[in-house]
């Protein structure tokens, strides 16, 4: 990946989360302009989709005709051609001149993120922890390697762990992409706020690069 320029980020110097948040910025995950980063802030759906996109590398609908070599009349009429053709949104709440739309398709098509709702993505929405987590492990298509049933995990507040979330979150304990806060509690239904977004997707990219070349299978398989 090719990374971008990091801004001075007035707000994060000496934050708990700075590291993390410099080389998710870095990457781009955060496509905001300026010199503050809202650490605090929570997190929207919307935002997390386009870290996504960034942190998956994933292509955005088009990329190949605007990225193409050579002729470049060629590749932009390739560009208009494929934006003419698609004539709706794949969601309600979006129309196609959103600049963000193509990394809403992007993780709808890669099957990572859906919406709220059937034909809705909710951008706005923020988001919690456990369907953060519940959208990284899918991604990294390990859903299904929980013990069957509602898998019990170490955390003081287990108990409010949605039923949905469960399973993922229970792998993403064992494979330390969540670890809790110093107390041992989850917090799985509140909201993310963009510090803890950035640790969090710092943790997934350490994964994808170190865990995923190592044979995670038998070592997910060895949780039963």
């Amino acid at each position: 990946k090719e990374r971008l320029p990091v801004a001075s980020l007035l707000d994060i110097r000496g934050h708990w989360a700075e590291p993390d948040i410099r080389i998710l910025y870095g990457l781009g995950a955060f496509g905001e302009a300026g010199d503050y980063f809202h650490p605090t802030a929570y997190l929207l759906r919307g935002q997390f989709a386009r870290a996504l996109v960034a942190v998956l590398d994933l292509p955005l609908p088009g990329a190949e005709a605007r990225q193409a070599g050579g002729n470049n009349n060629l590749s932009r009429r390739q560009a208009r051609q494929q934006q003419a053709e698609e004539t709706q949104s794949l969601f309600a709440d979006v129309p196609l001149s959103d600049p963000a739309y193509p990394y809403y398709r992007a993780v709808a098509e890669a099957g990572v993120m859906g919406g709220v709702a059937p034909g809705t993505f909710g951008a706005a929405r923020t988001i919690t922890r456990a369907e953060a987590l519940a959208i990284m492990v899918r991604a990294l298509g390990l859903e299904g390697l929980a013990p069957a049933g509602l898998p019990a995990t170490p955390f003081y507040d287990d108990f409010a762990i949605p039923a949905w979330a469960r399973q993922a979150v229970y792998v993403a304990y064992k494979i330390g992409l969540e670890r809790g806060d110093d107390y041992g509690y989850l917090k799985p239904n509140e909201t993310l706020t963009r510090a803890e977004a950035a640790v969090l997707l710092n943790r997934f990219i350490r994964y994808l690069q170190q865990e995923m070349t190592a044979d995670y299978r038998e070592r997910v398989l060895s949780y039963y």
